[in-house]
């Protein structure tokens, strides 16, 4: 799921691109979502359903209510954040000090505690690269997939969750062999990331 400020769409788009080239399918609201859809159902549904969220971290994200949302949801869901910078040091201040000055624009605030607290996945580590946003990307890439079984693992317990939680705890959506001797060996892993929600293993207990 890539969260950012519309205005980063251009950036996003080439991300998009070059993730797809290596294997990756992103969920992007402008193209992700459909005419005349609950809005705030299926961003929810889509961050459930990814492996992994990307942060796109820039003054108009940061500024970004909505992205803040979505960024709370993710959190909330115990998904991966991954704080993608995808710009330099003189861009972010140039759009910084224009959104500062735009009385119409909510002020640049700080980063988000629950990114500052990560490693950034910084285009400035790359300008020595030939094409440092490919490079970027390819970090990127390296990120979301370590762990990818336990992510992949992890996703597919979250939406048996829902279906609970959407059925208001029918025992008949409760998990079964061999799915529930899977879900029960996840249960005592304590050093992987993400860790299993509180709902997470009140569902697998239940089972």
């Amino acid at each position: 799921f890539l969260s950012y400020a519309h205005v980063d769409a251009p950036l996003v788009k080439r991300a998009s691109a070059l993730l797809a080239e290596r294997g990756w399918k992103t969920w992007v609201d402008r193209s992700d979502i459909p005419s005349a859809a609950d809005w705030m159902s299926a961003i929810r549904a889509g961050i459930e359903e990814a492996d992994g969220f990307v942060f796109v971290m820039t003054p108009h994200s940061i500024a970004s209510r909505m992205c803040r949302v979505e960024l709370s949801i993710a959190t909330e869901l115990a998904k991966r954040l991954l704080p993608l910078m995808p710009i330099n040091a003189a861009t972010w201040a140039a759009d910084t000090a224009t959104i500062n000055a735009d009385p119409k624009l909510a002020p640049a605030a700080d980063v988000p505690a629950e990114l500052a607290k990560l490693d950034y996945i910084d285009l400035a580590d790359f300008t020595d690269r030939p094409d440092p946003f490919v490079a970027l990307i390819d970090e990127l890439v390296a990120a979301a997939s370590r762990d990818l079984d336990w992510l992949r693992r992890h996703t597919r317990l979250q939406q048996d969750v829902r279906r609970w939680v959407d059925t208001r705890y029918a025992p008949t959506v409760l998990l079964r062999e061999p799915l529930l001797a899977e879900a029960e060996q996840m249960l005592p892993v304590t050093d992987k990331d993400p860790a299993l929600t509180a709902l997470q293993r009140e569902f697998v207990v239940t089972s």
